[in-house]
């Protein structure tokens, strides 16, 4: 199912999303599905400058991935872009009952896009709280794009009241011929959340040729070790993040987050 709207609210205990068990579930749904389709406009093929969608799915603790909700039940700020040229349901959402919703940002196939501002948010008292919680909970997110998963986390919490919150994102897509094969993300742009301050969201998209076949794009999300790297580079994260005095800073090391399904 895919929501049109984009409810942007600051409640944090809206209606639960599939688990995080389901998720799983639906990578491997998709995967299958990959292998036993056949290629057409339904099936992921595009041409150069073609609309490609970033869906956003769910947030919630980490600790606790069987808790879940709407990505917009935090007071994330859409993009600009309204709408989608076209829409297509696919197996695993249909099978899962997966509510996706539309980010609202202009990505195009093969073409690059450098640093830009899609939104901004101003911290009141309630996104202030909403936010709080989230970070202090250490609240992650899922999205997809062409139905590849997609993880980040929303921010950090440092000891006492330092919360912060990552305000850039940076897709790398890898692509094969006409398909999209790989999509990483990186998280950056790191903002302490603060009451009254105001909150820039950007994105860039960087697009880079791959040798993985489609066929086998949900190969990676197959291996263990693949999590288990992540969950490691998330705990060198946190690591460094206490040790570096430029955390509130715009500037501040980044992480990679393509996948913490651990």
């Amino acid at each position: 199912m895919m929501s049109g709207q984009r409810d942007v609210g600051v409640s944090i205990c809206s209606r639960q999303a599939p688990s995080f068990g389901l998720q799983l579930l639906l990578v491997l749904v998709l995967s299958l599905h990959t292998r036993l389709s056949a290629s057409d406009e339904h099936n992921h093929m595009y041409t150069a400058g073609e609309e490609v969608v970033l869906w956003v799915n769910t947030v919630g603790p980490y600790a606790n991935r069987q808790e879940t909700y709407s990505y917009f039940s935090l007071p994330f700020c859409p993009g600009p872009k309204n709408g989608i040229s076209h829409y297509h349901e696919t197996l695993g959402e249909n099978l899962l009952g997966v509510e996706l919703q539309f980010l609202g940002l202009d990505i195009r196939f093969k073409k690059p896009q450098p640093k830009l501002q899609y939104c901004e948010i101003e911290i009141t008292k309630e996104s202030f709280k909403a936010f709080r919680y989230a970070l202090k909970s250490t609240y992650w997110y899922q999205m997809y794009i062409d139905d590849l998963p997609i993880w980040g986390m929303v921010g950090k919490s440092e000891p006492g009241d330092d919360d912060y919150i990552w305000t850039h994102k940076k897709f790398e897509i890898g692509y094969n011929g006409n398909k999209i094969v790989d999509v990483n993300l990186t998280s950056e742009g790191m903002e302490k959340l603060e009451l009254g301050k105001k909150l820039k969201f950007t994105f860039e998209v960087e697009w880079k040729p791959s040798s993985v076949n489609f066929r086998d794009r949900f190969d990676k999300y197959l291996d263990p070790t693949f999590y288990q790297h992540r969950a490691a580079e998330r705990t060198r994260h946190q690591d460094t993040m206490r040790q570096d005095p430029a955390v509130g800073s715009h500037n501040a090391r980044r992480t990679v987050l393509c996948a913490m399904a651990t």
